[in-house]
């Protein structure tokens, strides 16, 4: 089965930053150089890995964010939930290491739709929360 591949407005955003950037490089005689060789996985993840195994159970999150998946590649993230034969792109961000422990704060201290908003990510359709059993 072959799915559609659709980006959200700040997806496709994000993509086309990713793209500004990797033909900066192109123009200016860098094919190596780490923009352009970043979109070129990003293309490839779109093209190829979202199109034919985008159900991969390596790429489920959990907890409240079960319906959605990750791919990570070196540099980014590529955030997406599938409907029926579309795979919907939520999110393609740069990956930064603390981005987990700025979420983990992010829910424990309720400011998650904060955090969600600065990166200009769709909340998901559930309120997520911290109960006690969890800080226990």
């Amino acid at each position: 089965m072959s799915y559609r591949v659709e980006l959200t407005p700040p997806a496709e955003e994000a993509y086309y930053q990713f793209h500004r950037r990797a033909q900066a490089e192109l123009d200016a005689g860098r094919p190596k150089h780490p923009a352009v060789l970043t979109f070129e996985e990003i293309q490839r993840i779109l093209e190829s890995v979202l199109t034919t195994n985008p159900c991969d159970p390596a790429c489920l999150l959990m907890g409240p964010f079960a319906d959605k998946y990750k791919v990570s590649i070196k540099r980014v993230s590529i955030c997406y939930d599938v409907r029926q034969e579309a795979v919907i792109v939520r999110a393609i961000s740069p990956v930064e290491p603390l981005n987990r422990q700025m979420l983990l704060k992010a829910i424990a201290s309720g400011n998650l739709d904060t955090l969600l908003d600065s990166y200009k990510i769709e909340k998901p359709g559930c309120k997520v929360g911290q109960t006690s059993a969890l800080v226990n």
